[in-house]
Formats: structure tokens, C-alpha cells, sequence
């Protein structure tokens, strides 16, 4: 992978979710109305942004947050978490009482499927005129999520105008279709194939992606886990190209989804082209699937070109 080229502050810059993940593992998921035995209980760091973040750093890549977090237990643990991953935050504490995003996550061990439980309460959304430009502008690619639609609107508008590529990785809607106007703001949209179903009415793959592409930017892709991932770029507008997935041994596929759009963003960072940053994605999340966590599992540049070399 080519070192950064670009003499910005920051290679990816992160707006939208943190978690703090507690994840829970059972021998199999319990009937109603039974009991069941913890047989293992970690906290993790998580959430969409956050985690793509987390690993483009691991990745080589200089990676910053923005955010909110208040002067509480949840808020400190993001705070070392990005510290000891080498993500970059500026610490501006504008909401005492603001939380992160609390979740539960349940695994079945026998099954390795999962059930995740989230609480919004007491997470507080940024508003527009928080967003700081000169943040945007110190950066090589920005990083969004459907969280706080208003300002993550006005950075992708902020971003543009600056000529800073922004990749958006959604996976709800809001009531005031906010979200589809970001989404329109995003230059490399990566959504998952079921969201993409779900806001496209279509089935297939292919006309799914082609639907999508009809709003002009860089790259439009949908990813299906272990089918691969389709898509179209602008150098190739109406041309649907399809990634395949990377055979592994799947232990837990939390947080895949979001380790490859932060992989996809370092590498684009890097001037890699769409086909390369798909591919350079799809290893990372693929090499993140073979570990339990969110996180935990997510490799390093070298790992990554050793498995593309083997693959």
C-alpha cells in the first residue's frame, strides 16, 4: 500500500457514531421465560464511524473523531479507546451529560449469530454551525453516518466545497429524509445490500446498484457479505463491477461492515482507484470476521497485503 501523499493534517476524519459495546456470549440464545449462563462479558469500543476510524489507524492511516461526549464512565472509555488506537479527538466537552451510544450485544456460540440491543439515551447530536471547517479542510477523506443528519449534511456540503471526498456509510432513515440528502451529498456511498433493498424497492443486486448510481458520484456500492459487493464508479457510469467475497473461517461478523468502509477510506486516502480500495475493503473486513469483537480483530497494513498476496 503507498504511503499518504497528501500533506493534510488528517488522512480520515470521523463524524458520527461511537458505542460502548458490552458484548455478551452464551452457549445458545435463551428461550423466553428461561434463564440462561454469561459465559463471557467484555466491554468494547464500537459504533459505525468509530469503528471504520479505528481501523484505517491500524491500517497506517492518520485518523481523527468529532463528537460528543460528556464527563461520565461510557464517555471516558471512547476517550481511552481512541487514545490507545491513535485516533485523534478534539476533547471539547460542550455536553457534560452527553453519552455515547450504549449497546448489548448477545452471541450464540453455537450458532455465532447475534442479537444486538441499543440505547439512544442521553446521546446528543452536534448541531451545524458546531461543525468546524478547518477540521474538514485539514483532511484527506471525511468519514459520515446517518447520526445527526443535520450537521453531517452541512460537513458533506462543507466537504464538497472544499474538495475533500467524503464516504457515507447509513443504515436508517429519519422522518425528515435527511438522511437521502446526505446520502445525495456523499461522493462514495457504501451501503449494505439489505439497506440498499430496503430504500430501492428492487431485489437483484445489480439493478439495486444501478438505481442508486443515478445520483452522480465516485463510486456507488452495495455490499452483501459473503456474496461480494457490487458497484459502479464514474469513470464507468452504468457498468455494474462486482467484488467477490474472501473465502475465511467466520467467527463473528460484528463490525464488519464498518471496518470496511474505514479500510475503503484509507486506501482512497492513499490515491488507491475504486476497484483497488473495494478489494483492499473487502480483505480487511474479511481478516476482522475471523476474530469475536467489533474490533479486536482488525489487522494492520502488512496483514492485509499478506492476504492479498496469498488471495
Amino acid at each position: 500500500m503507498e504511503q499518504s501523499r497528501t500533506d493534510k493534517r488528517f488522512d480520515v476524519f470521523g463524524f458520527g457514531f461511537c458505542a460502548v459495546d458490552e458484548l455478551i456470549e452464551v452457549a445458545a440464545f435463551p428461550q423466553p421465560d428461561s434463564k440462561a449462563q454469561v459465559l463471557k462479558h467484555s466491554r468494547h469500543a464500537g459504533g459505525l464511524s468509530m469503528t471504520a476510524l479505528v481501523a484505517a489507524a491500524r491500517l497506517g492511516a492518520r485518523a481523527a473523531y468529532w463528537g460528543l461526549l460528556g464527563e461520565n464512565d461510557l464517555s471516558d472509555f471512547i476517550r481511552h479507546s481512541l487514545r490507545r488506537e491513535g485516533v485523534a479527538f478534539p476533547d471539547r466537552i460542550t455536553r457534560p451529560e452527553a453519552l455515547p451510544v450504549h449497546s448489548w450485544i448477545l452471541v450464540d456460540r453455537s450458532s455465532r449469530e447475534r442479537i444486538i440491543l441499543f440505547s439512544y439515551e442521553g446521546v446528543a447530536e452536534l448541531e451545524p454551525e458546531e461543525v468546524q471547517p478547518e477540521l474538514i479542510a485539514a483532511s484527506g477523506v471525511l468519514m459520515v453516518d446517518h447520526f445527526a443528519p443535520r450537521a453531517t449534511l452541512r460537513a458533506c456540503q462543507l466537504a464538497r466545497r472544499l474538495g475533500v471526498p467524503s464516504v457515507g456509510d447509513f443504515e436508517l432513515l429519519d422522518d425528515d429524509n435527511l438522511v437521502a440528502e446526505v446520502m445525495a451529498h456523499t461522493d462514495h456511498l457504501i451501503l449494505s445490500l439489505d439497506f440498499a433493498r430496503q430504500i430501492s424497492g428492487l431485489a437483484q443486486p445489480a439493478a439495486v446498484v444501478e438505481h442508486l448510481a443515478r445520483t452522480a458520484r465516485a463510486c456507488t456500492a452495495v455490499t452483501g457479505g459473503a456474496q461480494g459487493c457490487w458497484f459502479i464508479e464514474q469513470a464507468q457510469p452504468g457498468l455494474v463491477q462486482r467484488q467477490p467475497a474472501f473465502e475465511v473461517s467466520v467467527v463473528d461478523t460484528t463490525g464488519c461492515g464498518d471496518v470496511f468502509h474505514g479500510a475503503y477510506a484509507a486506501a482512497l486516502a492513499r490515491g488507491m482507484t475504486v476497484p483497488e480500495t473495494l478489494r483492499f475493503a473487502a480483505a480487511t473486513a474479511a481478516i476482522k470476521a475471523t476474530q469475536l469483537g467489533g474490533q479486536r480483530g482488525i489487522p494492520d497494513c502488512a496483514t492485509v497485503e499478506k492476504f492479498l498476496a496469498q488471495h
